[in-house]
């Protein structure tokens, strides 16, 4: 299989669409239309398509920046969280220190 890049006329306009040529293993050749998918305010933030398994399967690979601040958001609440817990278990701790803990008390 070999890959190029092509071209293919629009019509009469004197236009051309860019395309990708696929030749497989018999020889047989295709066009491709090249679509792509950019941010409108900035060109460079293109979308990618990535084979995820070895079988058939692809993926749009997409990045939202509002994910990675919830995510970020999240770390913050576990962290706090840990705090909270220790803090918990300290206090539990001193103020049961020399007594016995019995099911009632739960």
């Amino acid at each position: 299989m070999s890959v190029e890049e092509g071209t293919l006329p629009v019509g009469d306009t004197g236009e051309f669409l860019a395309t990708t040529i696929v030749t497989n293993s018999d020889g047989v050749e295709v066009h491709r239309e090249e679509i792509i998918v950019t941010d409108p305010s900035d060109l460079d933030a293109r979308a990618n398509v990535r084979k995820i398994d070895q079988v058939i399967d692809y993926g749009a690979i997409v990045h939202s920046h509002e994910l990675v601040k919830l995510t970020m958001r999240m770390d913050e609440l576990i962290m706090i969280q840990r705090c909270t817990l220790k803090l918990l278990a300290a206090a539990f701790e001193d103020s049961i220190s020399g007594s016995e803990i019995s099911d009632g008390d739960f």
